[in-house]
């Protein structure tokens, strides 16, 4: 899935219009030796037996629902990487 139909789904489950805007600076050279990247989870699930409790909708819908929730934002760590 990409980041542009990621970012529709949220529109959708948020009702809004925002735009989807471009950094031409981080758009991947036509000439790179990678077009796209792809996330494959067979061998996670083959290995351990995990199947994901949620789609991505019900994932993004729940997400979304958590960052609505103003007493959620004291919670988030915007400014720290983790792992």
């Amino acid at each position: 899935i990409s980041i542009e139909e990621v970012l529709k789904k949220i529109r959708t489950i948020m009702n809004s219009n925002i735009e989807f805007i471009l950094d031409n600076d981080r758009i991947r050279p036509a000439d790179s030796e990678v077009q796209r990247l792809w996330g494959d989870n067979t061998l996670l699930k083959n290995i351990t037996k995990f199947k994901p409790k949620f789609d991505i909708d019900r994932g993004l819908e729940l997400t979304c629902r958590w960052f609505s929730d103003d007493s959620n934002l004291g919670k988030y760590k915007y400014d720290v990487y983790n792992i």
